[in-house]
């Protein structure tokens, strides 16, 4: 064979051997880059599933705080109705006074939880005369006027240490629970 052909021969087949590597290298090369974008999209999706996470607890915890504030400001409107409420009633019921017997009942049951000896009783003045009255024949009762008691009496032992609040304010602050769920039921069902 002459020298010329097996030059061509040799140099067609590097040709066909530099062409088949160079495919074999692209194959290669664009399966790289696929597996590349492949593993970059797979990090890129667990980034954004991660991010929707954070941002689902995030949603959760302003909803709840959200809650929490509305909660928070229904309670406080609420105890403001039944504030004013009271005050209403505090307002209208100083003009009603009890009875003389209901105020000796009054009287009789609060000093059984006083100590022997003297006790001061303090009353409105509108009932101060009247109080006077019906405890003059008691030893030892001194009757005052106390113009911040719009109803009622309070009784105190000689030496100031037992007080037995038997007032209208007393009274209604210790009410003032069930008056109040009863009221919120009436004006702002749950």
């Amino acid at each position: 064979m002459p020298e010329a052909t097996l030059v061509e021969l040799i140099t067609r087949q590097a040709d066909e051997e530099a062409r088949r590597i160079g495919e074999s290298a692209a194959a290669e090369a664009a399966a790289l880059r696929g597996e590349a974008v492949t593993r970059e999209a797979a990090q890129i999706r667990a980034r954004v599933v991660a991010r929707g996470r954070e941002l689902e607890t995030q949603h959760g915890r302003a909803i709840a705080a959200a809650r929490r504030a509305a909660r928070i400001a229904l309670l406080a409107a609420r105890e403001h109705l039944v504030d004013r409420v009271m005050e209403a009633a505090r307002d209208q019921l100083p003009g009603v006074d009890l009875p003389t017997d209901v105020l000796t009942r009054l009287v009789d049951a609060g000093s059984s939880y006083l100590p022997p000896g003297g006790m001061i009783l303090r009353c409105p003045t509108r009932l101060l005369a009247l109080m006077r009255a019906t405890m003059a024949a008691r030893v030892a009762v001194e009757c005052l006027a106390d113009d911040d008691i719009r109803a009622g009496v309070r009784l105190e032992s000689a030496d100031g240490r037992v007080v037995v609040d038997n007032t209208l304010d007393t009274r209604l602050g210790h009410r003032r629970r069930v008056l109040a769920i009863e009221l919120l039921a009436r004006v702002a069902p749950p």
